[in-house]
């Protein structure tokens, strides 16, 4: 994967962050804009997607109901991911992108979109010369071709995050091809271009999950830096939390989940919330400085 943004140097200004955390509170219109997850049911589903995939050695795992996979006391740590895979995510497998693999770079992705917000944030990319990658959902694409368009035109990556952003554990085999194929279909209407790599909804996958997207040449990209931002609207104390998350990576603190002993960094945001994310970028900047 592209490494596309290197942070080096020293810690931030205290101040920037402060004004980073108090410009995140007015970040109310985070539900109303995205609306990101929608019906599975919806899915466009074309039989011909499924010729020419071979799903004949696709491990034989039950398919997981939502809910199956919430612990109330979940771990974590390796003992008890596949069972509380709804509080853990995903099992890390050798092939899994989790961080960058160079020291002290940084590579800033943005899931959920594009929505009415994203020509903004490209603008704010654009404003600090910063490249990113966008895990979409085939919906949102559809919605919003030439935003797609626009963001691979300026060089950031386009990645898939399924078509509905459903939770693929509890899908057939069947579906989740669809769910793929249908956001395949979207992207290379939008770009010309087919993506390489995709994202699991709530970075959750299986052995199951995982052959098939091996099976449609996939790459999993999932993440060792969550800021949790979608909390912005919800939790009063989030922009102290999120500056907390940022400020313990640049301290030196040990990212997580960071399976593979990654030097470097992969931090999860969403396109919702353009102050957080301008003051994100700016704190790049600094760092670079």
């Amino acid at each position: 994967m592209p490494v596309y943004n290197a942070c080096v140097g020293k810690r931030p200004p205290r101040s920037l962050l402060i004004r980073w955390a108090l410009l995140a509170t007015f970040c109310f219109q985070w539900t109303n804009v995205q609306g990101t997850h929608h019906d599975h049911s919806a899915t466009p589903r074309d039989p011909a997607w499924l010729l020419g995939v071979n799903l004949d050695d696709i491990p034989n795992a039950p398919i997981r109901p939502v809910g199956s996979g919430v612990c109330p006391d979940a771990k974590c740590d390796g003992t008890d991911n596949e069972k509380c895979f709804e509080n853990c995510a995903a099992v890390a497998s050798a092939s899994d992108v989790y961080g960058c693999p160079r020291d002290r770079h940084w590579a800033l992705t943005f899931d959920d979109g594009p929505s009415a917000l994203t020509a903004s944030l490209l603008d704010v990319l654009d404003e600090y010369q910063v490249k990113a990658t966008f895990c979409v959902l085939g919906a949102q694409v559809e919605k919003f071709p030439h935003l797609v368009k626009r963001a691979f035109l300026a060089g950031h990556q386009i990645a898939s995050h399924t078509y509905s952003h459903p939770h693929l554990m509890s899908l057939t085999n069947e579906e989740i091809v669809y769910e793929m194929k249908a956001t395949e279909k979207a992207i290379e209407a939008a770009t010309g271009s087919r993506p390489r790599y995709m994202r699991p909804p709530y970075g959750e996958a299986d052995a199951r999950v995982k052959a098939i997207m091996r099976a449609l040449g996939y790459k999993m990209l999932l993440w060792n830096v969550d800021p949790t931002d979608y909390k912005i609207h919800r939790e009063p104390d989030a922009p102290e939390l999120i500056e907390e998350v940022f400020y313990d990576i640049i301290s030196g603190k040990s990212p997580s989940p960071n399976p593979h002993d990654d030097e470097g960094f992969i931090s999860l945001q969403h396109g919702q919330c353009l102050f957080i994310f301008r003051c994100y970028v700016r704190s790049c900047g600094v760092l670079k400085d």
